[in-house]
């Protein structure tokens, strides 16, 4: 039914997005098996991260969350990755809009 589908899509986009995370060389502590990621950063990765509204929860030093929704789309994904690679080749963003993997209704 429709949790199933939602669920489904979730656990889609963590799964694209652990790729990207992986073709980018970045540390993914767990098994992703679902839609929740939890990342090993350099906090100086993690801070322009911050300082460029990708959201996220800070764990512990070093450690951040990523969580996808059923409301996550591949463009988030993408735009996630993107700020990732800009973050971790300290490139600088001028993001149009701040890109969250889980919408504020998804939480």
């Amino acid at each position: 039914g429709l949790w199933l589908r939602l669920a489904a899509n979730s656990n889609a986009m963590m799964r694209r997005l652990a790729d990207g995370l992986a073709a980018l060389d970045v540390e993914v502590v767990n098994r992703v098996d679902a839609n929740m990621a939890f990342l090993r950063l350099p906090d100086e990765v993690i801070d322009r991260l911050d300082a460029d509204d990708l959201l996220f929860y800070r764990i512990a030093p070093g450690v951040i969350r990523f969580v996808t929704s059923w409301q996550t789309t591949v463009d988030d994904v993408d735009a996630a990755l993107d700020r990732m690679s800009k973050a971790l080749h300290h490139e600088t963003a001028t993001p149009a809009r701040a890109v969250d993997p889980v919408p504020a209704a998804g939480r």
